[in-house]
C-alpha cells in the first residue's frame, strides 16, 4: 500500500483520519500492527520486497540487491510455495526492467511478472496506472491465473511524486491549517490509495473469504524529522525519529482461519517478519535461513536503517553502529549491559543474511 503514514496524531486530534478504511482493518482483521519497521530510507522499494520475500535483511551495504545480488537462485517465500504446488506471480504496473525485477524474479521463483506491458494505462495517478485500476484489471487477470497461487501486487499511487489529480482528492488536507507542500500532498495520495482499497476490499469479498490477504506499507514516504514535528509526533532525538520513520503498518486477512489462530494487535517486527506467519498460516514450517519470526508468536524484534543497523522491540531501540540504546517507553539512555540481546540478534541477523546473500550454504534444509 504505498508508504503510510496512518496514526498522525495531528489528524486524531483533529478528528481526521488519513487512512480510515485500513484503520479499520487494523481493529477487525486476524493480525495487525503499526509497530512493523522497514529497514529501508530514501529508496529501493526492490530491498522491501526482498526482506519481505525472503525474510533476509538486505542491508544497503549491498547497494541495489537486485542489482547486484541476484547472479543466483533464492529459496524464500516463492520457492517453498511453488514447491507446494502454488502457482506465483507478481504484479507491478511499473517499466518491466526496472530494477532489474525480471532477473530478480525469475531468481526468487516467480512463474510469471505482469508489469507496464501488461496493463492499460488509463489514467495515471501518482508514480504510475491509479490503484484503481490497478486493483481492478488485476483481479480481471486472476481468474486465469491457476489454483491455488500466490499473488504479490505493488502499487503506484501511494509512491512519490504524490500528485493526485484534484478530482479524486476529497479535500482532506484543507480542514488542517498549515498543511501544505509534498507533506500535505503525500497525505492525499495515502488516502486516495486508502479509498482505492476499500473498494478492491469490497469488490473480492468473496474470493478473499478463503485466501490470505496481506497489506503493508513497503517504506518511509516522509521527508523527515520537520514532517514528522508536522504531523504532531514528539521527537527528542535521532533514534525516536528513526522509530517513527521507519514505522509502518500490516494487516493479515484470512477469514477462514479465524477461528484455528488467536487474534494479534500491535506486535513489534519488520518486513523479514512478513514471510513466516504466512507460512505458520499455511502449516509450512519455516526453514532456519530466514531471520524473520512469526508475529504470531511474542518477542519479535523490528530492524530499521541505512548506514547504521537499529534494533527495536517493545521498550528499547538500539543503535548498533553508535553502541547507544534508549527505553522509548520511559524515555530514559539504557545502560551498557542492558541492551546486549539486542545487540548479539542485530549481529546474527547480520551474519546470516550475509550467508543467504553470498550464498555461504544457508540453504543446508530440505523442505518439507
Amino acid at each position: 500500500m504505498g508508504r503510510v503514514a496512518i496514526d498522525a496524531p495531528v489528524f486524531v486530534k483533529s478528528g481526521i483520519e488519513v487512512a480510515p478504511f485500513f484503520s479499520s482493518l487494523l481493529k477487525s482483521e486476524l493480525l495487525s500492527s503499526k509497530t512493523l519497521y522497514s529497514p529501508t530510507t530514501g529508496g529501493f522499494t526492490c530491498h522491501c520486497e526482498f526482506e519481505t520475500l525472503m525474510s533476509c535483511f538486505a542491508d544497503n551495504k549491498y547497494g541495489n540487491i537486485y542489482t547486484n545480488h541476484m547472479d543466483h537462485d533464492y529459496k524464500g517465500l516463492v520457492s517453498i510455495l511453488k514447491s507446494k504446488g502454488y502457482h506465483c506471480v507478481v504484479f507491478h504496473a511499473n517499466y518491466r526492467d526496472f530494477y532489474h525485477r525480471v532477473n530478480a524474479y525469475r531468481r526468487m521463483g516467480f512463474d510469471r511478472y505482469y508489469s507496464k506491458e501488461d496493463f492499460d494505462i488509463k489514467r495515471k495517478v501518482g508514480h504510475g496506472l491509479s490503484d484503481m485500476d490497478f486493483f481492478r484489471q488485476v483481479t480481471g487477470k486472476l481468474k486465469g491465473v491457476p489454483q491455488p497461487y500466490f499473488a504479490f501486487m505493488i502499487t503506484l499511487s501511494g509512491h512519490d511524486p504524490f500528485r493526485i489529480p484534484q478530482d479524486l482528492k476529497n479535500g482532506l488536507t484543507k480542514k488542517v491549517n498549515g498543511l501544505h507542500g509534498r507533506l500535505a500532498d503525500y497525505l492525499e495520495a495515502i488516502n486516495y490509495a486508502d479509498r482505492c482499497l476499500e473498494t478492491y476490499w469490497r469488490e473480492t469479498e468473496h474470493e478473499r473469504h478463503n485466501a490470505i490477504t496481506v497489506v503493508y506499507g513497503d517504506h518511509q514516504g516522509t521527508s523527515g524529522e520537520e514532517d514528522l514535528k508536522k504531523l504532531g509526533f514528539e521527537i527528542k532525538d535521532g533514534l525516536m525519529a528513526a522509530r517513527y520513520m521507519y514505522q509502518i503498518p500490516i494487516v493479515v486477512s484470512a477469514p477462514y482461519l479465524e477461528a484455528s489462530f488467536p487474534k494479534r494487535r500491535d506486535m513489534v517486527g519488520d518486513q523479514t517478519d512478513i514471510a513466516p506467519p504466512i507460512l505458520d498460516l499455511l502449516g509450512i514450517k519455516c526453514p532456519p535461513y530466514m531471520v524473520g519470526s512469526s508475529l504470531f508468536r511474542s518477542g519479535s524484534t523490528g530492524i530499521g536503517g541505512s548506514s547504521d543497523m537499529i534494533m527495536l522491540d517493545d521498550s528499547r531501540i538500539l543503535s548498533l553502529a553508535g553502541d547507544y540504546c534508549v527505553d522509548y517507553k520511559k524515555m530514559k539512555v539504557v545502560e551498557k549491559g542492558g541492551y546486549d540481546d539486542l545487540l548479539q540478534e542485530g549481529k546474527d541477523i547480520l551474519d546470516l543474511s550475509d550467508d543467504v546473500i553470498f550464498r555461504r550454504n544457508p540453504y543446508s534444509y530440505t523442505l518439507h
